[in-house]
């Protein structure tokens, strides 16, 4: 079992998108942990809704490329 950090955002409807990939990770591996997510401007497109962006560690048996390719 490898232990293994995922960055996560959305800047697109990020209230709905974020808890529901949350949701679908669940269901391939292990989630360890959620870190706090924050509120960030989109760099160099202040015309975009900003990120919401945060992290989770996770548990599995996959190869990186398999949780590359078949996961995420």
């Amino acid at each position: 079992m490898a232990e293994i950090f995922l960055g996560i955002g959305s800047n697109i409807d990020p209230e709905k998108n974020i808890p529901r990939a949350l949701e679908l990770l669940k269901d391939k591996v292990e989630v360890l942990a959620i870190s706090s997510f924050y509120r960030t401007p989109a760099l160099r497109r202040p015309e975009d809704p900003p990120f919401f962006n945060g992290a989770a560690a996770v548990a599995t048996p996959k190869s990186p490329r398999d949780l590359k390719f078949r996961v995420l």
